[in-house]
């Protein structure tokens, strides 16, 4: 990575000038750990980072070397400075106990309660409980049937190729894998689609766990700049000529975290792309059956194209509840065949119990969205309420679907999530969700996955926070 192209990553970290290398080893060693400066990446020399960054050569050789220190970046003769192939355990600060006594007295004084926003998790409804009931019969009658079923239990595939089909992309029950969550079926493809070091093209901004599953894999990421219309056809056009990707990775519906749907006409130039040049699209909606407001969205990308190799993911932890685990992988026939051997290989298929489950709760789907929808666009308006009275200084939108509201700060929030930490409060800064250059240090996902009440006492929090950390 050169010196330009890092500085971009690093965003505004200058915030204590009489310390400016422990700020910039601090951001540095959050973009390793956010798999932004990978394992092995070479960093800038000294002397041209400095000139990039406008600070002298001592504040990057220092920054270079307490990060040495501490394990995160290596120096070999010749090779430069780069980042450490294995991360070094993050050790507790010296006062720890101190700091711990304190956030004790924190919670018993003030009764603060930790508070973890970094995954939005919709609780179990009661037809969740309605479902369990029917799980004894059910399981008596399909007990004695196969036991391993690496594709899934006949049924419950049939019920996932009507949802698809009356959602817009006409499938059979033969072009359905069911997958524990959604992320073992992005799992599966690329381990299906890709080889280590092949090019995936993502939105700039995506979902944490893609983005570490994609790199796990070995992958090199190229990006499409995100819009509220969704990924710009002509560029990603542009880079499927440029970079030939393996696949191409997209959000199209409730985007994570912007919450942003990509309109008709773009789903069909996508579609349109995809099937122009055989590049395999990946779309995924798990958060499209989270529809609050709003017009409804458009069919599925795979619909304006078919016969493409246009491949959808789906699940139900979001309307239904995260427990399940229950996913799914739907594409061309004869690509999934391979893909259910490789399956294989590591499991033999979703737990029997479970999919009966979700076959009871597939066919009460129509009404179980109902109940979310209503359970949602309370809490959204309560958020809403809430940051416009105690925050008004933040900006977002009104999302007509997904489980969060994407927000813009006018100042860097490292400062406030140091706070909100130290009162027990985890937050999901924008640079958990940037694969390209733009670190999105001044954004955060807020969930309403919380009750009315816990979502006006988070927020009242988090305005006590901005004002400690000298934002307000």
């Amino acid at each position: 990575m050169n010196a330009e192209e890092l500085a971009a990553q690093l965003g505004a970290w200058k915030q204590d000038q009489t310390r400016l290398y422990r700020g910039l080893a601090e951001q540095l060693r959050l973009l390793i750990r956010l798999g932004s400066l990978p394992p092995g990446s070479e960093l800038p020399p000294e002397r041209r980072l400095a000139v990039e960054l406008a600070v002298s050569r001592t504040t990057i050789a220092q920054a270079y070397s307490l990060l040495k220190d501490e394990g995160w970046l290596v120096s070999l003769q010749g090779s430069g400075t780069r980042v450490a192939h294995a991360q070094p355990a993050v050790a507790p600060p010296a006062d720890y106990g101190a700091a711990a006594s304190g956030f004790i007295a924190d919670v018993v004084r003030d009764r603060v309660r930790a508070v973890d926003l970094t995954v939005p998790s919709p609780p179990p409804g009661p037809w969740l409980m309605t479902a369990m009931s029917r799980l004894p019969a059910l399981a008596a009658a399909a007990l004695p049937g196969r036991v391993y079923e690496p594709a899934g239990y006949p049924a419950l595939r049939d019920r996932i190729a009507g949802k698809l089909t009356t959602d817009g992309r006409v499938t059979a029950a033969e072009e359905v894998i069911v997958t524990n969550g959604a992320t073992q079926a992005l799992s599966l493809l690329a381990g299906a689609l890709t080889r280590r070091g092949d090019t995936v093209l993502v939105e700039e901004l995506t979902c944490p766990t893609v983005l570490a599953s994609l790199r796990t894999a070995g992958l090199r990421l190229v990006v499409v700049p995100i819009e509220r219309e969704g990924a710009d056809p002509q560029a990603v056009e542009a880079a499927v000529r440029r970079y030939e990707p393996s696949f191409i990775y997209l959000i199209p519906t409730y985007h994570n975290p912007t919450g942003w749907t990509m309109t008709e006409h773009r789903r069909a130039a996508v579609a349109a792309i995809a099937r122009r040049y055989g590049v395999p699209l990946v779309e995924d909606l798990t958060l499209a059956d989270t529809r609050i407001d709003g017009p409804l969205p458009p069919p599925p990308i795979a619909a304006y194209a078919p016969g493409a190799q246009i491949y959808t993911v789906g699940s139900l932890s979001k309307v239904c509840w995260p427990g399940l685990r229950i996913g799914w992988l739907v594409g061309p026939r004869r690509e999934l065949q391979r893909i259910v051997h490789l399956r294989a290989m590591y499991d033999l298929g979703c737990p029997l119990p479970t999919q009966l489950l979700a076959v009871e709760l597939l066919d009460d789907l129509p009404q179980i969205r109902l109940e979310r929808q209503r359970e949602l666009l309370r809490r959204r308006d309560t958020l809403l309420a809430a940051l416009a009275e105690h925050l008004p200084q933040w900006r977002h939108e009104s999302p007509h679907g997904g489980l969060s509201v994407w927000c813009a700060t006018p100042r860097p929030l490292q400062q406030l999530n140091h706070v909100a930490q130290r009162h027990g409060m985890q937050l999901m800064l924008g640079a958990h969700f940037a694969v390209g250059a733009r670190s999105y240090l001044d954004h955060v996902r807020l969930p309403f996955t919380l009750d009315e009440g816990e979502l006006v006492e988070v927020v009242k929090r988090l305005a006590g926070y901005w004002v400690e950390a000298g934002c307000g």
